[in-house]
């Protein structure tokens, strides 16, 4: 349900996930959005019913569980019959993953707590971290303009050249100017029209820059969101904006057969609105609209 939320807005319908859940419950600075993976976190709720055994809490159950079950035994080694309450097996079984973190969980049975997220992190591992991660730091573009952005950082927006590789359509000619392969380098920083769009909005925000071929801009851009000045954060606000409405225009004339409109003042509008929630933006952008 959480899956079908995210790519439809709604539980009732479904369709292929453009970018793995597994990815999706990936902290942000990993490439993920940072979504709380329940079934995981379904396994460490045992794991705390686990602890409570070890640490022979004192309420009710631990003690009859204690009493029945493990009859005054080591939880960790004692031998549960085939026919008690699956509910006990199933915290049983949470023993060979805590035995997968052994640091972890002797830290756990030395607190007076048991820290949920602290063995979930561990169980979640520590995988790299992407160098884009930069880009949407403290980033104050629209959430569907950061999330587009992000998805285009992962590469699988549906561009014609990856619906073509999927047998679902066989024309992949770009929508917007007609003379080569849609692809994601193309459509955003090969496109002659596009490629217009962004120097308007790059000039706009003061910024002498012309787009570079995708690989390089993402370098370009991840390596500018690195730093802490006004303009870094109005370049990554305009970045995940002018994404956004390049992959809004081009939707619009694939699917709904709109015009190539002048969308310019429209993202210009909205890093104005948007750059406006911040008092460290307000006055530089009001000096780029005199």
């Amino acid at each position: 349900m959480c899956r079908m939320f995210v790519w439809n807005g709604s539980v009732n319908a479904s369709r292929k996930s453009p970018v793995a859940w597994k990815t999706l419950c990936k902290p942000k600075a990993q490439g993920g959005q940072g979504l709380l993976d329940l079934q995981m976190w379904n396994n460490i709720a045992m794991i705390k019913c686990l602890w409570n055994l070890c640490k022979k809490s004192d309420n009710m159950w631990v003690k009859w569980v204690h009493m029945y079950y493990l009859k005054n035994n080591n939880a960790m080694e004692a031998i549960i019959s085939k026919d008690c309450s699956w509910v006990i097996k199933r915290i049983m079984d949470a023993r060979g993953e805590v035995l997968q973190h052994p640091q972890i969980w002797e830290r756990l049975l030395s607190q007076g707590k048991f820290q949920m997220k602290m063995m979930y992190d561990a169980m979640t591992g520590h995988e790299q971290k992407v160098d884009w991660r930069t880009i949407f730091h403290r980033n104050l573009a629209r959430p569907r303009a950061n999330f587009v952005t992000w998805i285009l950082c992962h590469e699988k927006l549906a561009t014609k050249d990856r619906l073509r590789r999927f047998n679902l359509i066989t024309d992949s000619i770009c929508s917007i100017c007609k003379e080569d392969d849609e692809s994601i380098a193309h459509l955003f920083f090969e496109c002659r029209d596009n490629k217009d769009v962004w120097c308007k909005v790059l000039n706009w925000i003061d910024y002498a820059h012309r787009p570079l071929p995708w690989k390089e801009e993402l370098k370009w851009i991840t390596k500018e969101a690195t730093k802490k000045s006004w303009r870094a954060s109005l370049l990554k606000l305009a970045f995940s904006e002018t994404v956004y409405g390049l992959w809004y225009r081009r939707n619009n004339i694939v699917f709904a057969k709109g015009t190539h409109t002048d969308i310019v003042h429209s993202i210009i509008d909205n890093i104005v609105y948007r750059s406006w929630l911040s008092k460290k933006l307000r006055d530089h952008v009001v000096h780029l609209m005199m």
